[in-house]
This record gives C-alpha cells, sequence and structure tokens, in this order.
C-alpha cells in the first residue's frame, strides 16, 4: 500500500520513531547498521525512512570526523536511488555536513560529481555561505527527553499538545507568573519570535515572550493557550460525519474534546456566539475564513507572510473564533522549506504554486516572489478541506524522491480543477465554492487581490442576494457603465434637461408673443403683430445661441473636470483587477457618490444664469417700438424657469444616483470598508432621493395647475385655448413620464441601498452579519 501525502503526519511519527533508536543505537555503540532500522512496509515509507536514517548518519559520523560517501550508501543500499541516481537532498545534506565540520567542498566539486543534478544543486545551494540542513529530523535529537512533569527553566510541562517538523508544542504553567501557557520548544534558529512580536491582532496567537536553553540548543517560546485545540481536529471530525449531518456543533465537539484533555471546563463553549453552535456548516466556515482572512491582512500590512497555513497552525480561541499560528517558515534555502518534513507536517499539500516552484530545485522562482495572494492559496486549500472533508487536489503517494513530486504537484494545480466529493446544497454553500476556485486559481491575478478582499467575499456568502448584486454590477449594461463611466450618463441626464429645457423655450416665446399679440390687438394695431412675432423670435433664439453656446459648454466642462478623475479611477481600478492603491480608489469611491449632486448643481446654475439673460435680453434688445415689455411677462417667465429647472433636475439627479450605486460604486468596493464619511453619505442618499421624488410630484403638479389657469383676458376675440392646450398637453405627459419615472428610480434606489449597506456590512470586521438583507 503506498503513503499518501494526505496520510503524511502520522507517517512522520512512525519515521521519527525508527530515527529516533537509530540515534540512541549510535549513542549506545557507534555505527549501527540502518538496515535494522526500517520498516519493511509500505515501500514509499520504508524508502523515505531509508533517506532519513541516512542523513542522520551523515550527521553522527561528521561529529567522529569519520566520514561515508553518498556512492558508498547507494552501493550498500541501493534501494535509497531514484531511476538509478542519488536523490537529491541527500546530496545537499552531504554538502551541508561536510561545510559544518570544516571541510574544503565547493559547489562545483558536487556539480562536477553529480553532474545530472548540477542545475538543481546551483540553484538550491546558490550562495556558498549557506550551512543549512535539509531535515527537520536531527532536530528530534534535541527534543528526544522531553517529557510531561519535566521542568523546563521557567516550565513546567504539563502533557503534549501537538507536534510537527520544526518543534513540539506543549501545555505548561509558567512557574514565576502562575499561568497556563502555550510553550513551543523548538531548535534555537529562525526569527519567529521577532516576528510574532510585531503582531497585536484577535485573529493570531499572542506570543509573551522567549527564553532560549542555550546549552541545549533550544528555544522555548511562550504564548497564549487557546483551550479549545486546533482547526486539524475539527477537520477530522468533518470528514467523520455525512455533509447534511455538519454543522457548528462539530467545531463545538472539536473544541469541547480539547477542552476535557487541556483540562479546562468544557462549558466554556456556551459563551459562544450563537452563529457558531447552531449555524449550517457552510456559515460557520465562512465566518472562520473571513476571520483568517482579516488576521492575515493585518500581517500581510506589516511585511510578514505566514508561508505555512493549514489546519494544525490555527488555533480556536476561547471565544471560537479561530487564530493563527506558527509563524515560523523561512527560506533560508529551497530545500529547508520543501524537506520532507514539509510533507509530513501536511505543509506542501497546503502550498500555492508559485510557492511549491520556490521550494523546488527544478525551478528558477525565488521566495521573494511570493506576495500575500500565495498566503491566500494555502487558505483557500484549508478552507477547502474543512467544507468538503478532503482537499482539492489529489498529490497521490509519496513513491517518487520529493523533489520530483514537487513537480508532479505545481502541475496538478496549474492543469487540474479542484474537486469535491459532495455538492452544496444551500446557497450559501455554492456562493462559498464559488470564492474558493476563484481562491484555487493557479493564477495569483485571478484570486482576491488581499485578505480584507478575500473576507468580503467570504461575508457576502451569507447574504446571497448582496453577492449576485455586486456579480451584476460587472456585467451587461453595467460592465458597459464601468468600461465608459462619463458616457453612460449621457442617455440618462440629456433627454429630461432637454425636453424640459425645450418646453421652456418654446412656451415662453410662445407666450410672450401670445402677449404681445393680446397687447397689439387690444391696442387696434393689428398689422404690427407680425413685426412683433419676428422680433421677439430672433429676441429669443439668438439668446438661446448665446446661452447654448457658451453657458452649456461651459457647464459640462466643469461637470467633466469633477468627473474625470473618477472616470479614470474606474476603468483603471478595474482594468488591474483592484490592484490599485487603496487611497485613490477610496478617493474615488467617496466622489461618486456626488456625482448626482455636481451634475445637479451644474444644471441649477445653468436654469439660473438663462432665467436671469432671457429676460434680461428680451429687455435691452427688444425694438422700443414695440413698447415696454409687461412686468407680469417677467413674473411668469420667472415662474416658468422655475418650475421647468426644478422638473428638469429630480429625474437626472435619480438617475445618475441610481447608476452609480448599480454600477461605479459597487465595483470601487473591493478597495476595503467605506469609512463613516461614505456611510453616512449613503444616508444622506436615502432621504435626498426621497426629496427629489416628493419634490418632482409638488413641482409637477403646481406646474400643471398653473398652466391650466392661464386664462387669457376676456377681451381677446378667439379661442381661449388655442395657445394653451397643445403646452398643457405636452408638460401633462412630460410630467406624467417624470414622476413615473422618478418613482421607479427613487424604489431601485432604496433597494440598491439596502444591498450596499449589506455589502459594507459584510465587509466591516466588527459587525456580525446576518443571512437577510431584509433584515439590515
Amino acid at each position: 500500500m503506498d503513503l499518501t501525502i494526505n496520510a503524511g503526519t502520522e507517517a512522520w511519527s512512525e519515521i521519527e520513531q525508527w530515527v529516533t533508536r537509530f540515534l540512541a543505537a549510535w549513542q549506545a555503540q557507534h555505527f549501527p547498521k540502518l538496515v535494522d532500522y526500517l520498516p519493511a512496509h509500505p515501500y514509499s515509507l520504508r524508502k523515505l525512512t531509508l533517506i532519513e536514517l541516512i542523513k542522520a548518519d551523515l550527521e553522527q559520523r561528521s561529529h567522529l570526523h569519520d566520514f561515508k560517501s553518498l556512492e558508498s550508501y547507494a552501493a550498500e543500499l541501493p534501494e535509497m536511488l531514484d531511476d538509478g541516481h542519488i536523490p537529491l537532498e541527500l546530496i545537499c545534506e552531504e554538502y551541508h555536513v561536510r561545510r559544518a565540520a570544516s571541510q574544503v567542498v565547493s559547489l562545483d566539486q558536487y556539480c562536477e560529481r553529480f553532474p545530472r543534478s548540477s542545475a538543481a544543486l546551483r540553484r538550491v545551494i546558490g550562495d556558498p555561505n549557506t550551512a543549512t540542513t535539509s531535515t527537520a529530523i536531527c532536530r528530534t535529537e534535541l527534543m528526544a527527553d522531553l517529557h510531561a512533569g519535566q521542568r523546563l527553566d521557567d516550565f513546567e510541562l504539563l502533557f503534549e499538545l501537538g507536534k510537527g517538523a520544526f518543534g513540539r508544542v506543549y501545555l505548561a504553567r509558567q512557574v514565576s507568573m502562575q499561568r497556563q501557557v502555550a510553550l513551543k520548544i523548538s531548535a534555537d534558529k529562525g526569527n519567529e519570535p521577532q516576528t510574532l512580536a510585531q503582531l497585536d491582532h484577535p485573529g493570531i496567537v499572542r506570543v509573551f515572550d522567549q527564553r532560549q536553553m542555550i546549552e541545549r540548543k533550544l528555544r522555548l517560546l511562550y504564548m497564549e493557550f487557546a483551550p479549545s485545540g486546533t482547526l486539524l481536529e475539527v477537520v477530522k471530525l468533518v470528514q467523520q460525519n455525512p455533509a447534511s449531518a455538519r454543522s457548528g456543533q462539530i467545531l463545538v465537539l472539536a473544541a469541547t474534546q480539547a477542552m476535557i484533555k487541556a483540562g479546562v471546563p468544557p462549558l466554556s463553549v456556551a459563551g459562544w456566539p450563537k452563529e457558531i453552535a447552531s449555524a449550517p456548516w457552510s456559515q460557520v466556515v465562512c465566518r472562520i475564513g473571513a476571520k483568517l482572512a482579516e488576521a492575515l491582512e493585518y500581517a500581510h500590512g506589516r511585511g510578514i507572510l505566514h508561508r505555512d497555513i493549514k489546519p494544525a497552525n490555527v488555533l480556536i480561541g476561547a471565544d471560537g473564533w479561530p487564530k493563527l499560528a506558527d509563524f515560523n517558515i523561512s527560506f533560508c534555502s529551497k530545500i529547508e522549506g520543501a524537506s520532507p518534513a514539509a510533507y509530513f507536517g501536511g505543509s506542501l499539500a497546503y502550498m500555492s504554486p508559485e510557492q511549491l516552484e520556490a521550494c523546488s530545485p527544478q525551478h528558477t522562482r525565488q521566495p521573494e516572489e511570493l506576495d500575500q495572494r500565495s498566503d491566500l492559496f494555502s487558505l483557500g486549500v484549508l478552507l477547502w478541506e474543512l467544507y468538503f472533508g478532503e482537499r482539492p487536489f489529489d498529490d497521490g503517494s509519496l513513491d517518487n524522491e520529493w523533489s520530483t513530486k514537487l513537480v508532479e504537484m505545481i502541475r496538478r494545480r496549474n492543469d487540474e480543477r479542484p474537486y469535491r466529493g459532495a455538492t452544496p446544497t444551500d446557497s450559501v454553500g455554492h456562493r462559498l465554492e464559488k470564492v474558493l476556485r476563484q481562491l484555487l486559481s493557479p493564477n495569483p491575478e485571478d484570486r482576491p487581490a488581499n485578505g480584507i478582499e478575500l473576507a468580503r467575499q467570504l461575508r457576502l456568502c451569507l447574504i446571497p442576494g448582496a453577492a449576485s448584486f455586486l456579480e451584476r454590477a460587472q456585467s451587461g449594461w453595467r460592465g458597459l457603465a464601468l468600461k465608459y463611466p462619463l458616457l453612460s450618463l449621457i442617455p440618462i441626464n440629456i433627454p429630461p434637461l432637454a425636453i424640459w429645457g425645450a418646453i421652456n423655450f418654446f412656451y415662453n416665446q410662445d407666450e410672450m408673443i401670445h402677449n404681445f399679440r393680446r397687447e397689439l390687438q387690444i391696442g387696434g394695431d393689428t398689422a404690427g403683430y407680425e413685426a412683433a412675432q419676428v422680433a421677439i423670435k430672433a429676441v429669443f433664439q439668438s439668446t438661446s445661441i448665446f446661452v447654448n453656446s457658451i453657458f452649456y459648454p461651459l457647464g459640462v466642462a466643469l461637470v467633466l473636470l469633477y468627473m474625470m478623475p473618477v472616470s479614470h479611477a474606474i476603468r483603471q481600478y478595474r482594468e488591474r483587477g483592484g490592484t490599485m492603491d487603496p487611497s485613490a480608489v477610496n478617493m474615488a469611491r467617496r466622489r461618486v457618490l456626488w456625482w448626482g449632486s455636481c451634475l445637479c448643481w451644474v444644471a441649477a446654475i445653468e436654469w439660473v444664469i438663462a432665467g436671469i439673460v432671457f429676460p434680461t435680453s428680451i429687455h435691452l434688445f427688444l425694438p422700443a417700438e414695440f413698447g415696454p415689455v409687461p412686468a407680469k411677462f417677467y413674473i411668469h417667465f420667472v415662474i416658468s424657469q422655475t418650475l421647468c429647472g426644478l422638473m428638469s433636475l429630480g429625474l437626472p439627479w435619480l438617475a445618475t444616483t441610481w447608476v452609480v450605486l448599480r454600477a461605479h460604486y459597487p465595483a470601487l468596493l473591493g478597495a476595503g470598508t467605506p469609512d463613516e464619511w461614505e456611510q453616512q453619505q449613503l444616508g444622506r442618499i436615502r432621504r435626498q432621493s426621497a426629496w427629489f421624488l416628493v419634490s418632482t410630484v409638488i413641482v409637477s403638479l403646481v406646474a400643471l395647475l398653473i398652466l391650466a389657469s392661464g386664462y387669457p383676458p376676456t377681451e381677446y376675440k378667439g379661442d381661449p385655448w388655442s395657445n394653451q392646450i397643445p403646452w398643457l398637453v405636452v408638460t401633462i405627459v412630460a410630467a406624467i413620464i417624470t414622476i413615473l419615472g422618478s418613482f421607479f428610480l427613487y424604489q431601485q434606489i432604496q433597494e440598491d441601498l439596502k444591498v450596499l449597506l449589506a455589502v459594507i456590512r459584510a465587509g466591516d470586521p466588527s459587525v456580525t452579519v446576518s443571512t437577510s438583507i431584509d433584515s439590515m
């Protein structure tokens, strides 16, 4: 039977036992036979144990300056070979052991000695000053005599909580402080304490301090004790239960068992949030993932990558929420990050393809090229396993040499889609799977840009209506609105402004002609009517050309000047997949909420200018022989200008705000949670939309009332409604369209604001997210 990567953790314990016996034999008598400490089967376990035994033997022989070549090992134990060649990790091990023993060795010598592995050796060893061993097995010798009840420095070891390739963790009592702590005991190397000292976040385990036992070459790192165990125990329970039986009770059960083991009263789980204990499993996984994504974002913001995210490195806090631990992986060399120890710790199975490439001697990628999206991929593997009970990629068995296996694992992640045994049965689960598949994309550019974006997406899984709203904001006509932000405003703004402007222009022109005709007929001068009509039209048209050619283009320029930077930011943000500077995106998001008001203010100013310029032009340029313009005409003009202006402003403001809330603003939400000002502005928009709706209805009714009551004097001989009826019909139709359109847009804006509030709450880690938009 083959040894699988998924069974690696248990296999590591068995290999460690064989190697420990071998090292004990070395202490009793020198040069024990390796074959006496090999398991009989399976073949893959036997071979891997042999490789680790050879490393241990090389280390022990170096202390006696009795070196044995790898070729000699191969002659005695040919089963150590891979396709007839010595494994790369053993070549590196011999190189480092000899250098550590102050022997004169060079990289060129090893490349000449092992030409098949020369290219990989140059990538792996690289810096000739590097002296890092490729395995963690030999370090176990440092901790071989650790046991419960023992006292180390200031700590009494109570019992072992867990162990991995790089150390052991004990529940311990710190004597001087009389408190229980989690004590991690490891070889005295690496920079984990300095790394963790920079982190102060509720989602990251709190490290108190470290102590060094120089004589034993050990480091004691003590931190807060999380009594509820790790996600590794939770994953095991998930695997033991069918999908239909999984719920938050699995997390409670795992924590209870861990607490009993640690001697902590399990009743403390009663205080956990209700969204954990009784929630469907898909919702629990979403919340766990969001918490971990926020913790990673905090670490990433301080320039720290975790690089070893797996269930065993996620503790369950006393409040039921997860805590990241074990920031101990450092790429001192490619071998250090990807030795078989990493197999058995489970780390490699959770690594992103680019991190595996950085580990593999067959690739040129350097660890420095990794970014936060590599950690997010690892989190995606963890969440996939937590939800489905199995990892998304079948990495097969360990029957090949580890560097060859790395190449196979990289290929699987690049070429194969994640698989899962069961299909989600609820909407939250379906959405969660979609987010995780995006997170597990082989191309980092296709993954969420950062932890905040991932946390928001996971929280949105709890609100399917909000999630679909954001998806629609990127497609259809909304997609075109994002591609052409300013052009998208033309078809919703020009028609109402143009229609009400035309109504106002022609109505006032004809109304003035009608008033002059009435005055001339009353005075008996019917012959002067035609001349007056021509003069009045000439003044109106010349004034209209002046206003439209100067003031309106100026107004358009002002609008473009205000909107252009935002339009540019929207296009850039969309094209770059959300990788722009968050401050620039936040500025664009704040300003885009003012687009409706900006256009409204500019249009209002244009109406005011027109209301001043038209009467002034008539007063100044109308020929004197037609007499002074009646004062009531100016009053009538100002009233009609005001009413038409108000009716033309409401619909564009509502339409612009609707497009902004449906397309532009949601597209910019990935940069982070809106601040207090933005949330207040959304509240103001809610109130403003109601005001524009009410004012549009009232103004329309007033306009119709005034128009209907504009009965001419009785001295006028003819049909008193001949001039009023056309404008009354046109105004009625335009008013009805305006009122209905405004009411429709008002309803849409209210619904969109409700959804956006849910989205904002989903992006705020301090807010508990409901699963219903209606409850927002």
